[in-house]
């Protein structure tokens, strides 16, 4: 009885005589498709990492910018409210009819008030700038999701090449094999 070892051996000597110059051979298809895949699963394996990190800094920004957009709000809230307050108070201020050391403590109270009026607004507006700057920061962590997305389906072109590569290979070994070979024993050659 034959060795496996001798015989696969035998096997594949006679597969590289058939092969020729084609360039295919199992070994080679074999070996092509492996590394192709080695690298493809490698390069799979970084940008998944990539997207997951972009998918936690956007989740981070969702965060940031969902925090300044309520503060943002609670300041504007808050400037409104102690505008009314100021509009009241400088109403009563202005009534003849209240006492003049009255009127002095209301005018005190709303020369205070449009201070604080004034501080409020320049909150206002530097949260309204932290708002914006975390919706740039969202705006980008999205970009960055699709961009990683995007790496992964460009990684799937040279796994399916492989894949068909790997595919067509036999079927162009067994042309070769057969115009190697010749015509069948007892048929004539035109």
């Amino acid at each position: 009885m034959e060795d496996i070892t001798t015989a696969r051996t035998e096997e594949e000597k006679e597969e590289e005589r058939a092969v020729g110059d084609s360039g295919y051979s199992r070994s080679s298809l074999v070996a092509d498709f492996d590394a192709t895949f080695t690298r493809v699963r490698a390069a799979f394996a970084t940008v998944c990492v990539e997207a997951e990190a972009a998918r936690q800094r956007l989740t981070g920004a969702e965060m940031e910018a969902g925090a300044a957009s309520a503060a943002a709000e609670r300041a504007r809230q808050l400037a409104e409210e102690m505008r009314q307050a100021l509009e009241v108070e400088a109403a009563a201020a202005a009534n003849p009819e209240a006492d003049p050391g009255a009127r002095s403590a209301l005018e005190g109270v709303a020369g205070k008030m449009s201070e604080a009026v004034a501080a409020q607004a320049a909150r206002v507006e530097a949260a309204a700038a932290e708002e914006r700057a975390a919706q740039a920061a969202l705006e980008r962590a999205r970009a960055a999701v699709q961009g990683a997305t995007a790496r992964l389906c460009e990684l799937v072109a040279p796994l399916e090449a492989a894949s068909v590569h790997m595919q067509q290979a036999p079927l162009a070994l067994t042309a070769t094999r057969t115009v190697m070979a010749g015509p069948p024993a007892g048929s004539k050659q035109t």
